[in-house]
């Protein structure tokens, strides 16, 4: 009898083959099943990225001037761009123009099923079942990044820079390495997360060439047979790194992590990462960096096992030392961390799973997970269209009616929507093109000014802001020298932006119509407070929670203000609807009760019969 060769197992007896006949079919009409639940739920969220609307609002210019853009149109700073992501913005753009925001949502799970598709790609034959256990779960682990972005077809084109060159080092195709080429082309005009690849590709080609020169002395940490084609390998990347610079910016999107060095204290996603973050908010991505390190400690890859070899390469190593280095070093990295190592979890640990049909359905069963999980966990909610907690349709109606006059003062977060739906009547502030169009000096003044006085003013008096277009979801904090002036009124409010007039200027009529008593940074629980003892401003009050009802007749703070409102004109009848809008729009808020309350304190002062 013939030994199979060392690292191979004899194949399985004849009815084992005709029990897997069976069961691959059915785990790949799982997997099918799995992977649509996974896609519905990715489009099925609501748009929700900040800066999608200002790509949206580039492309639409882009495609009017029908060429490059050298000066920005869309702020009244009119400083030239440095770089436009043309392939994205411009695609992006006729999505929307085409299919609407359901297409755009489509595209999203579109890219979340590529990303998944080349990671499993990864896995060799004995590694495959096991590889869709380990996608699905890096799929949730990511999902919160898994957004309509540019952002996200980095992931899509990193997962596939991952593929051709674990298909290169396996000697599959060699010359298809080049297509690498025109690939980082068209990349580097999609996002700039372009650099991550390239230095992915550089690290590769080092290590091959690594590999042949050593000659095996370093045993199994540089393989000689790895070395093969190093050559061809370090002239595509050499290739491919010139190709990024084919674009507007030229050799300094290279250099794009510093220039956006300036923004990572101000925005959420370019935090440091912490233990605490990812034990609290990513709890799979901690996970999976768990299972990398029992990839490299107790797995192997089947491609060494069969030349009896069980450690892991240094390409293992600094591929696992790389997305260490950049998950750590911003909350926004920890997707491109997942992405690299998965395919080394599946290789390294899958041959250690038994050959056994129940791993292989289980595996397969897994990916049914990934719809439920995105739905429980997802910061966003569901539906067709733009998330109304993010950007306010209300606000653009009421500034396109109202056209207040002169220079807007914007949070950076909706630039890009003031972009997208109201250029070219208005201009904006800021956006978020940030260090690309913006001054960073001018950026630093404007992170200072959302919450202190001095910037604030020094700003206004450099650029003359007559009106301002502030986020205002509740628990924010932006906004706040406009709502502690007196300079300044709100005259439009709702769960996601307010609107503010100056009181001097060339809008001081528009002011007169809006609120009296209210900013966007009150507290309602200071509201019911104050309409329970009703003191002298008590009318004031009520004026300004009727306003903000007839203006978010769907906002479970404006009805709990309206409800104030009745309480302090000790108006039962219009506690009750406001009451019942609470319970409409929010079954599960405290409003109600807290308003009830609010009543019985205000029963037991004695004054309900002298309205």
């Amino acid at each position: 009898m013939i030994s199979p060769p060392r690292g191979e197992r004899a194949g399985p007896p004849s009815g084992s083959v005709r029990r897997s006949s069976f069961v691959e079919p059915a785990n790949a009409a799982l997997v099918l099943l799995g992977a649509l639940g996974a896609v519905a739920s990715v489009s099925l969220r609501e748009l929700a990225d900040f800066d999608l609307p200002g790509h949206l609002a580039v492309g639409r210019l882009v495609a009017a001037h029908r060429g490059p853009l050298r000066v920005d149109e869309l702020s009244y700073t009119h400083r030239p761009v440095a770089n436009v992501e043309y392939i994205s913005d411009l695609t992006l753009y006729a999505i929307a123009r085409t299919f609407g925001p359901l297409g755009l949502q489509l595209l999203g799970g579109a890219m979340a099923f590529a990303i998944a598709a080349l990671l499993v790609r990864h896995g060799a034959r004995r590694t495959r079942s096991f590889g869709f256990g380990i996608v699905a779960l890096a799929i949730v682990a990511i999902h919160p990044w898994l957004l309509v972005r540019p952002a996200t077809a980095s992931f899509v084109f990193l997962a596939l820079e991952l593929a051709m060159l674990r298909a290169h080092r396996d000697g599959a195709h060699p010359r298809r390495v080049f297509w690498l080429i025109p690939i980082f082309a068209v990349w580097a005009n999609v996002h700039g997360f372009v650099v991550i690849g390239a230095i992915l590709l550089l690290t590769e080609a080092l290590y091959r060439l690594a590999c042949r020169l050593a000659r095996g002395r370093l045993g199994a940490l540089a393989p000689a047979e790895e070395g093969r084609d190093a050559g061809r390998l370090a002239l595509v990347a050499l290739l491919a790194i010139a190709a990024t610079t084919l674009n507007q910016a030229g050799l300094r999107l290279l250099t794009s992590p510093f220039r956006a060095a300036h923004d990572f204290g101000h925005i959420t996603e370019w935090a440091t990462t912490t233990g605490s973050f990812l034990v609290e908010d990513a709890p799979l991505v901690l996970v999976i960096g768990l299972l990398t390190l029992a990839a490299l400690v107790l797995g192997e890859d089947p491609a060494d096992a069969s030349r009896g070899r069980t450690s892991p390469t240094l390409h293992d190593i600094g591929l696992v030392l790389l997305a260490f280095a950049l998950g750590r070093s911003a909350v926004r990295m920890l997707p491109v961390a997942v992405i690299l190592v998965a395919p080394l979890v599946i290789r390294r640990l899958g041959p250690r799973l038994p050959e056994r049909a129940w791993v292989a359905t289980g595996c397969a069963l897994a990916t049914w997970l990934v719809g439920p999980a995105i739905v429980l966990g997802s910061p966003t909610s569901f539906g067709i269209g733009w998330d109304p907690d993010h950007f306010s349709d209300g606000a653009v109606a009421f500034v396109d009616d109202a056209r207040p006059v002169g220079h807007v003062y914007n949070s950076l977060a909706l630039g890009g929507w003031l972009d997208w739906r109201l250029f070219p009547r208005f201009q904006t502030f800021v956006d978020h093109r940030q260090g690309w169009v913006h001054d960073p000096a001018t950026l630093a003044e404007y992170y200072a000014s959302e919450t202190e006085p001095a910037p604030f003013l020094d700003l206004t008096r450099q650029f003359d802001f007559q009106w301002a277009f502030v986020f205002a979801r509740e628990g924010s904090t932006l906004g706040l020298p406009i709502a502690h002036s007196p300079s300044w009124a709100m005259v439009y409010w709702d769960d996601s932006a307010a609107v503010y007039v100056r009181t001097d200027g060339p809008n001081a009529r528009l002011a007169r119509t809006g609120y009296r008593l209210l900013r966007h940074l009150t507290s309602p629980g200071d509201v019911l407070v104050s309409s329970v003892t009703r003191d002298e401003q008590a009318r004031l009050l009520a004026h300004d929670g009727r306003l903000a009802l007839a203006q978010a007749p769907n906002s479970p703070r404006a009805a709990f203000l309206a409800g104030c409102a009745a309480i302090a004109l000790r108006d039962r009848p219009a506690l009750d609807a406001a009451v019942a809008i609470l319970r409409r729009v929010a079954k599960a808020s405290p409003g109600a009760a807290l308003l009830e309350e609010g009543w019985g304190a205000a029963e037991a002062r004695g004054d309900l019969a002298h309205p």
